[in-house]
């Protein structure tokens, strides 16, 4: 039982009851793949029996079934559990969401007749390996070791800090095998070379490049600051204020090429983009952030919640006549970052949903310039970094606004 709550106020809705089919269950342990003369038991918190071997163990304890035993919970292997022909294996595996219990048990015969085969199959293998590594000696002694001895008779005139010799192939034997492949080896060397030239000559433009652009944000940090000062001397708050956002919006995105970085920052880079718009377009959206307090100093990847904004905006807000409200929700779940903007602007058709989910879907496979590209760039840099599980879900209602949602590994995000 879980319950159900308003995703405004959190207020609690009713309570959601998912019942399980015993039948449907025994028959899905029946068929794990254990072998022929296993079987598996599904345990509740308490040791009870709630599905699986004989009808008539449910509702007994698996203790009462298999006296001394205890019940593991973290997984582990009991081993030589019984005396003789009863002597079983039996192993654990916890189910952490409900606290049950797999509980899967081995008949020893099992090991003793899948022993018994597998000596018989291993020393035949082993015969005929033996049979076929004489042969195969004898023939390469034949072969291949003459040739070689020829071969690396002309192979010490080759000088290896000179230039690469190349050798006529006249035979098609080994000979002129190994011949025709240490000419292919030579053109790759002289041709790898000449790449790695190009690539030195690449490498210092680039640099070039990064230093201009590294030169560039400065002077436009210098440029706001100065604008900034301007206006706060001429008692200009709101544009002090615009222009400070601004400043620390960019030095945000361009600081120092860095990936990851804490939820807060992540956050503060958000609000200065709302604080920035709403300056823009004043009157037209409020904004919420809802954080949970635990994930402040968590690691994540930059530069994924402005792009969800920024389109909740443009393509939901700003289409209706009246005001809107933009919610940017942070929780913590299950060892999970899950986040949440949710807008209430015009939203989109079961149709264009669905084409928008395809486009994003397809930025995984492919440079798709159709759509969104703040949306696609968001959707590869969530799979490339975290997997397919965190990949970015659109929901959508007409007339009642749009939920983008993702969710991110806390393990992951630290690192």
């Amino acid at each position: 039982m879980r319950p159900i709550r308003d995703i405004n106020n959190f207020r609690t809705l009713g309570n959601l009851t998912i019942s399980l089919n015993e039948e449907v269950i025994s028959t899905y342990l029946k068929t794990l793949g254990l072998v022929s003369n296993g079987y598996v038991l599904l345990l509740d918190s308490d040791g009870v029996i709630i599905s699986g071997g004989e009808p008539k163990w449910l509702k007994h304890k698996a203790t009462d079934l298999f006296p001394g035993l205890t019940i593991s919970r973290d997984g582990s292997v009991v081993s030589g559990y019984g005396e003789g022909e009863d002597k079983k294996t039996i192993l654990f595996d916890q189910i952490p969401s409900v606290q049950w219990t797999l509980m899967g048990i081995i008949p020893y015969s099992e090991y003793k007749a899948q022993n018994r085969f597998v000596l018989s199959l291993t020393a035949i293998a082993l015969t005929i390996s033996i049979i076929l590594l004489v042969g195969l000696v004898l023939y390469l002694v034949h072969r291949v070791t003459r040739p070689l001895s020829r071969l690396s008779a002309v192979l010490k005139s080759a000088n290896p800090d000179g230039e690469m010799p190349r050798f006529p192939v006249t035979t098609t034997d080994e000979i002129g095998q190994l011949m025709h492949t240490y000419n292919k080896f030579s053109n790759r060397i002289v041709h790898l070379t000449e790449q790695v030239k190009e690539n030195e000559a690449r490498k210092k433009e680039a640099d070039m490049r990064a230093l201009q652009a590294q030169i560039n944000p400065h002077f436009l940090y210098n440029t706001l600051s100065s604008v900034h000062w301007m206006a706060l001397m001429n008692k200009d708050e709101r544009i002090a204020e615009m222009v400070g956002s601004l400043s620390d919006f960019l030095r945000f995105s361009l600081n120092n090429g860095e990936e990851f970085c804490a939820v807060s920052q992540e956050i503060a880079h958000a609000r200065h983009y709302a604080q920035i718009q709403s300056i823009r377009f004043p009157d037209q959206f409020e904004i919420h952030f809802i954080i949970h307090p635990a994930l402040d100093q968590q690691r994540m990847l930059k530069l994924l919640l402005q792009p969800l904004i920024e389109n909740a905006l443009i393509h939901g807000i700003q289409k209706q006549q009246q005001p809107g409200t933009i919610h940017v929700i942070a929780d913590y779940i299950d060892g999970h970052m899950k986040f949440t903007v949710e807008d209430t602007g015009v939203g989109m058709e079961k149709e264009t949903l669905r084409g928008l989910q395809k486009q994003l879907d397809s930025a995984l496979y492919g440079d798709d310039a159709s759509g969104s590209y703040g949306l696609r760039n968001v959707q590869r840099r969530l799979v490339l970094h975290y997997g397919m599980d965190s990949r970015l879900m659109i929901d959508s209602v007409p007339g009642q606004g749009t939920k983008a949602t993702f969710t991110i590994p806390v393990k992951e995000a630290r690192e």
